[in-house]
């Protein structure tokens, strides 16, 4: 899974595991035909990833 800086696609951050507990802390947005969440990864980063 890649969380991304923006809510865009090709805006990726680093690789976290598949299955990794993100828990949402914001809400949503939406940005290239795609609705996003914010998140927060249990390292802390903040990121944005697409609602799944």
């Amino acid at each position: 899974m890649f969380p991304r800086r923006t809510p865009a696609l090709d805006d990726r951050m680093k690789a976290y595991p598949e299955g990794t507990t993100l828990a949402v802390i914001g809400g949503e947005t939406e940005g290239g035909g795609i609705t996003w969440l914010r998140v927060r990864a249990p390292d802390g980063v903040e990121a944005w990833v697409p609602e799944q």
